[in-house]
């Protein structure tokens, strides 16, 4: 996304613009600023993990709960342990703008985490769930985002970090959000996603294909439920839309729906509404990543157009729509797109076997139970600054 602003640069000593932009920006209080290298110190990374070691990383993070979704055995680097370099309180910041910002608790208690976090400790228990709650809400990452506009990589710089201004409010304010917060932050306690096990077992692959008898040691939770093309109308994939998007918003333009948008992000490019040739979503629509092992479906709520990496289910019941995303996302779900992806290189979801994909009645009426989840970002922008 493109960043514009209008400024008066007489008696400015630094024309940079990622740094220009960000200190246009207006937090939604009126209250003292003050920079994170006076709220909190740096917690620098002591020791280093080889593959094969569970760690934490930015991308194992929920961006709708915003708690540890699940662990990398692929990570190799530097590493911080909980309990070793980490206590309880420090705040985690991801180098990547977009990434939710994790505090850490007893629960995390010897956990190995990447060195692609920033590790930040402040005073007491109060700053720090202030600092997790200012970083993480929507406002939050918008300030993260505009200071890393300028880099081509879009890498939360150390400097940038602790130079970002957050709103401080009296101690009064502070304490009587504190106890919210804290509840606030427990919801991001969610389950993990159980380590893949190695397995073995005999079997006839005469007449069967051997990538499903392959792909799981019970290759038969593929027939049971009811098919997902059932529950639709239309099954569609996203067309190409780079000639065509831009990374500015415009009057008459639509937003792309891309699987960073699914994972609960603001749109980043926009489209003319009158191109002929993409794939529409309609407000309703169930959307679904078409690539990558994880599932990041979503029910949109905008008129848009779908990215070629994202299909658009069109639902008989868009009443069903939460619900679906919901078990898509779940542990079942995932486990059964584990067992239909192909590629070697970029995992990949084909559209045959997306409309295979069984879905358990059971599973959908114990989805159907539990409303749509608000991202984090927005529940803690709800809870700073519009109360």
């Amino acid at each position: 996304m493109v960043n514009s602003t209008v400024l008066d640069l007489r008696g400015r000593s630094r024309w940079d613009p990622s740094r220009l932009v960000a200190d246009s920006f207006e937090w939604p209080i009126d209250a003292p600023r003050v920079a994170l290298r006076y709220l909190a110190s740096r917690v620098a990374p002591t020791g280093f993990v080889d593959a094969g070691m569970p760690v934490i990383t930015p991308a194992g993070i929920d961006l709708v709960f915003g708690g540890v979704r699940r662990r990398s055995c692929k990570y190799q680097g530097g590493a911080y342990q909980v309990g070793a370099d980490l206590r309880r309180g420090d705040v985690l910041v991801p180098r990547s703008p977009t990434g939710s910002v994790l505090l850490v608790s007893d629960r995390l208690m010897g956990a190995l985490i990447s060195s692609t976090f920033y590790a930040l400790r402040s005073d007491g228990d109060a700053s720090a769930i202030w600092i997790w709650g200012v970083l993480n809400c929507r406002s939050g990452l918008e300030l993260r985002r505009r200071l890393s506009s300028g880099q081509a990589s879009l890498i939360l710089s150390p400097d940038d970090l602790l130079d970002l201004a957050v709103p401080v409010l009296p101690l009064e304010l502070q304490d009587a959000l504190a106890t919210a917060l804290r509840d606030l932050e427990a919801t991001t306690h969610i389950p993990e996603e159980e380590a893949v096990e190695t397995w073995w077992r005999t079997t006839d692959l005469r007449g069967k294909e051997w990538r499903l008898m392959l792909a799981s040691p019970q290759p038969s939770l593929l027939r049971v439920g009811t098919p997902l093309r059932d529950y639709c109308e239309e099954i569609a994939k996203g067309r190409r839309v780079r000639n065509v998007a831009s990374e500015s918003e415009e009057v008459g333009f639509l937003p792309v729906a891309d699987i960073r948008m699914l994972s609960g992000n603001p749109a980043r490019r926009w489209v003319p509404a009158n191109i002929d040739g993409l794939t529409p979503v309609h407000p309703g629509d169930l959307c679904i990543a078409a690539v990558g092992e994880r599932p990041h479906a979503a029910v949109i709520q905008v008129q848009a157009v779908a990215d070629p990496n994202v299909y658009v289910l069109r639902l008989h019941d868009p009443e069903l729509g939460p619900a679906l995303a919901q078990y898509l996302n779940g542990q079942e779900g995932f486990a059964l797109r584990r067992m239909l992806i192909s590629g070697a290189f970029i995992p990949n979801l084909r559209r045959g076997d997306l409309e295979q994909l069984p879905v358990r009645k059971e599973a959908l009426r114990h989805a159907e139970t539990n409303a749509p989840v608000t991202p984090l970002a927005d529940r803690l922008e709800q809870l700073l600054w519009q109360n």
